[in-house]
């Protein structure tokens, strides 16, 4: 970037220097030591799911495979905010070709009292035909054997159970489970197993979607087949802004979070707001952002030796969507879009380098204020102003409606007062948005080495994994 030039050239000099000074141990002969092939990087808001993300990269899968598997994972482990009736926005680059793509699957709107299509199947069946290596079924067979061998709660969806008790009653049939609790979904897992071997189009035809139609009707909510046709996936243009050495990808759909990524990236560049300097918070932007919506969606990012990158973010467009369930197939019904408003869950971006499509940084972020924190953290890390890991835990604050500051309990009093002697009135939270994110530096493909490092935000309970071969 013009603005560090001596500094990237030095760190450039220096990364290989401190990987190999890392990896000395006294007394420990590095050629008695096997060399791992890194295979990966995967950053999620729940940990289960990023495991189904790291063995389908152990088996050979591509980050397109990995993260549509993590995306089905979701559905059994955290179903609060991606049950198989979610939608969602994907972004993919490939180094190799220098190519991104944006694959849609957002809830079309609806009546009232009619429910939304099941998009998440189809939107990962796309992308999957598109950039997959192994075969459709490796897509859902880790859900599908957490569906029905059991899964232990994790923290990421206890505390969903506890903001949304009364949701997660109805969505779990019963007394919900406390974290650590192994919970099985019996009717969920035979579904998954359908789509496992009767391909994705099971849910839109046949058997299961006249069960799917007859579920939404039994919860009060209208859903038939003209219904089911309407949601159909889409891959348009994605968004891109270039500047210096680095260009950035954001879904275009009003819908999501996109459009006003895009125009806070291109703010905070051309005021010059990020740099080496050690400010109290992340930049704090002009016009306000929603931070009342709540908390229905997720987001995740994987990128493998191959350059291939992906980010996502899928939402159910509240708490546990409906907070109900179609009866017999133990799917969550999605609510009804919100009409008129981006939803923050669907915040999903991508950094390469301009020439050549090379991947920088994968994020996603999700809850308030996430169209504003995730490329803020990104722009940080790539200046080189912090590492990927300080980026992501300095306080946050967001400008609100109006005249109004929403700062998280960890920003310091003498920010506050200086908002306030701004004339604006500070109200906190506990925590602004939660950021998934791989940051990559530069590689050859097929690099053995760890190229990429993954971080999820410790304002959630997700994982960050690493992930190598076993030779």
């Amino acid at each position: 970037m013009r603005r560090f030039p001596w500094r990237q050239s030095i760190a450039a000099l220096l990364f290989p220097l401190l990987l190999g000074a890392c990896g000395v141990v006294p007394g420990v002969d590095p050629a008695a030591v096997p060399r791992q092939n890194w295979l990966g990087s995967v950053a999620a808001g729940e940990p289960n799911a990023a495991l189904a993300a790291r063995d389908v990269l152990k088996a050979g899968g591509s980050a397109v495979d990995a993260a549509a598997a993590l995306a089905m994972a979701l559905t059994v482990t955290r179903p609060s905010r991606a049950s198989l009736w979610a939608g969602g926005v994907c972004l993919v680059n490939d180094s190799e070709d220098g190519d991104q793509w944006v694959y849609s699957f957002i809830h079309p709107e609806t009546e009232e009292g009619e429910a939304p299509p099941p998009m998440l199947v189809r939107g990962l069946a796309l992308m999957h035909a598109a950039h997959g290596r192994l075969r459709w079924g490796a897509v859902p067979a880790a859900a599908e054997r957490l569906a029905l061998l059991s899964h232990p709660v994790s923290r990421a969806f206890a505390r969903d159970i506890e903001a949304a008790p009364a949701g997660a009653e109805s969505v779990l049939s019963g007394r919900p489970p406390g974290e650590g609790e192994r919970l099985a979904q019996p009717e969920l897992g035979r579904v998954l197993q359908r789509i496992r071997l009767d391909g994705p189009g099971a849910v839109y035809s046949g058997s299961l979607a006249a069960a799917l139609v007859r579920g939404a009707a039994a919860a009060g909510y209208r859903l038939d087949e003209a219904a089911l046709a309407r949601g159909v996936p889409s891959a348009p243009e994605p968004l891109s802004v270039a500047d210096g050495s680095w260009e950035a990808w954001f879904p275009a759909d009003e819908a999501s979070a996109g459009p006003g990524q895009a125009a806070f990236w291109r703010q905070l560049l051309e005021d010059d707001r990020i740099d080496d300097s050690d400010p109290p918070v992340l930049p704090v932007v002009p016009d306000g952002e929603v931070l009342d919506m709540p908390e229905g969606g997720t987001g995740f990012a994987v990128v493998d030796a191959d350059g291939l990158a992906v980010a996502c973010g899928l939402t159910m467009n509240a708490p546990f969507g409906t907070g109900r369930v179609a009866a017999g197939t133990g799917m969550a019904i999605a609510a009804p879009r919100p009409a008129g408003r981006a939803d923050p869950a669907l915040s999903p971006f991508l950094v390469t380098l301009e020439s050549g499509g090379e991947i920088r940084f994968a994020g996603a972020a999700s809850g308030p204020g996430a169209g504003r924190v995730g490329p803020a953290v990104a722009l940080r890390t790539l200046l080189e102003a912090d590492a990927l890991e300080a980026a992501v835990a300095r306080p946050r604050a967001v400008r609100g409606p109006g005249r109004t500051m929403t700062v998280e309990a960890a920003v310091p009093e003498a920010a506050r007062a200086g908002l306030r002697e701004g004339g604006l009135t500070v109200s906190e939270v506990g925590r602004i948005g939660f950021v998934a994110a791989v940051f990559c530096r530069a590689w050859d493909p097929g690099d053995p080495g760890p190229v990429c490092r993954a971080h999820a935000d410790p304002r959630g309970a997700g994982l960050a994994l690493q992930v190598f071969d076993d030779e």
